[in-house]
């Protein structure tokens, strides 16, 4: 019997040849070999796979034929190839189909052959993404080609263990690879394939890797990345920005939209979707509101098996696929944000007036930097603080402090920081660590620089006063003794400071 992982019985064969002794699958999981009681040998194919993408489904009928449908105009055609075929993938418009001497490019539109790449060894992995497509051998180790047939880049990897790559353990997007470290599980690692070498930065997680995906829209800055461990967490990482985070617990499988910033999961037996979950490093509170879930039947142990477009495919462990579908309506503003018509997006999200909407909208006018459009929005999601905030940024004459509120918004304290400190706006990064009451920062800062102490001290002393504290830390008791106080002096020097941000050449009236 044949079964995949789930339990479900694809093929049963009988034989005449007594017992099976030994069993031994090809490196491609493609081929078997059987030994007998009696000595025979038996070979086996496995045929009958089928996938499909939008309208079409493609079957390999045998070792020599694959059979086209097409649904909407119920066509029927029958692809022949002397070899046999070893592997096939259709996506993103293009079939592939690997032999054992070549690798086929069709299009869909017409099914004719793009290109004819000549194979020297049998081809373990096949990925497709937006324009180009991964395939990886023994000898030759790992390759990307564009749907034209051009060599793209051969990703060179110290330690690179091919043979133990497969779809799950490889994500692929138009300009960076993703693979876990066979050597170690629990890191990532990056390849831009755009130039060809192998990113400095490596994604580190605490537990061992199983699985990831890529999304395929937008450019490098929008690249994400998500991926389930040993414990079925479910995580997802900015590939800009290393902080890591947690979607989901109890996760079977996670995929990205084909079409759109959007995740699909089976968690515990439910289909969780995620609108726009570059919110996790945007605005993280906006995560439970971008999250929809649609009923599975439970008790059916589904499991997720492909998110093309709107249309998310759901397997049972019997074997039975169903289809659920998202709502049109975040492609719809995808495609206003995208265009950059943010006017209309705006207008969608009055007319039908969802929360899961608006924190989209929210969350992209922020990464544009649309912050009129997310003041709305967060306004409409009755996040009156977050909308205050973002008026605040918007407020801001000066592009240098304009772009560290942002950055503060995100969450990323250190890097507005550093935008600050490295423009010469001493009192602005001061002040922006004793916003966040971290007073022994903004004490350091201004040590360091010899400027503003009296300031971190007097400020300091206003919090002491209205909460009531007395002093306790020992650098703060030292300083008092020995710098004065002169709040006359003191507002005066942050008026200079203000003064010198205006005549900036990053600052604009």
């Amino acid at each position: 019997m044949l079964c995949d992982k789930r339990g479900h019985i694809l093929s049963k064969e009988n034989t005449k040849d007594g017992s099976i002794k030994a069993l031994a699958w090809t490196i491609d999981g493609n081929q078997v070999a059987l030994g007998f009681s009696n000595g025979a040998v038996m070979f086996g194919f496995f045929i009958e796979r089928s996938m499909e993408w939008f309208r079409s489904k493609v079957t390999l009928e045998d070792m020599h034929h694959i059979k086209i449908e097409d649904y909407l105009c119920k066509k029927v055609q029958i692809l022949e190839f002397q070899e046999l075929v070893v592997h096939m993938s259709i996506g993103f418009h293009h079939l592939i189909v690997i032999t054992a001497l070549q690798c086929l490019v069709y299009r869909i539109e017409d099914w004719r052959t793009q290109c004819i790449i000549n194979v020297k060894d049998t081809r373990m992995i096949l990925k497709q993404c937006l324009d180009s497509f991964l395939v990886s051998d023994m000898m030759n180790g790992l390759h990307v080609f564009t749907y034209e047939g051009r060599n793209r880049c051969n990703p060179l990897l110290a330690g690179l263990r091919t043979e133990l790559l497969h779809n799950q353990n490889v994500g692929l997007s138009r300009d960076t690879l993703a693979f876990v470290d066979c050597n170690d599980p629990k890191c990532l690692r990056l390849f831009d394939t755009t130039v060809g070498k192998e990113m400095e930065k490596v994604i580190h997680h605490s537990m061992p890797i199983v699985e990831i995906d890529m999304n395929q829209q937008g450019d490098s800055s929008d690249r994400m990345l998500i991926f389930i461990d040993v414990d079925n967490d479910l995580y997802i990482v900015s590939l800009l920005r290393p902080y890591i985070s947690k979607l989901a617990s109890l996760t079977t499988k996670a995929l990205w939209s084909s079409h759109a910033h959007i995740i699909a999961a089976t968690v515990e037996q439910d289909l969780i979707i995620w609108l726009y979950p570059q919110a996790a490093v945007i605005d993280e509170d906006l995560l439970k509101v971008l999250e929809v879930s649609k009923e599975c039947f439970k008790g059916k142990s589904a499991n997720l098996h492909s998110f093309q477009g709107m249309r998310c495919m759901v397997q049972y462990a019997n074997g039975a696929f169903v289809t659920r579908s998202v709502s049109p309506k975040p492609f719809m503003l995808f495609e206003y944000i995208e265009g950059n018509n943010w006017h209309l997006a705006k207008k969608l999200c009055w007319i039908f007036k969802e929360r899961p909407l608006w924190a989209v909208l929210a969350a992209a006018a922020v990464h544009a930097t649309q912050y009129g459009i997310a003041e709305e929005a967060y306004r409409a999601l009755e996040q009156i603080d977050k909308s205050d905030f973002v008026k605040h940024i918007d407020s801001q004459a000066c592009e240098i402090v304009r772009r560290a509120e942002h950055a503060l918004f995100t969450r990323q304290a250190k890097d507005a920081e550093s935008i600050l400190i490295n423009a010469g706006l001493i009192y602005r990064a001061v002040n922006l660590n004793l916003r966040l009451f971290n007073w022994d920062r903004a004490l350091e800062i201004a040590l360091s620089h010899k400027k503003h102490v009296d300031t971190v001290l007097w400020r300091r002393d206003q919090y002491l006063q209205d909460t009531h504290q007395e002093e306790s830390k020992k650098e703060f008791k030292d300083l008092r003794d020995q710098v004065q106080i002169d709040v006359v002096r003191i507002k005066q020097a942050i008026a200079e400071e203000k003064n010198h941000e205006k005549n900036l050449k990053e600052c604009h009236a």
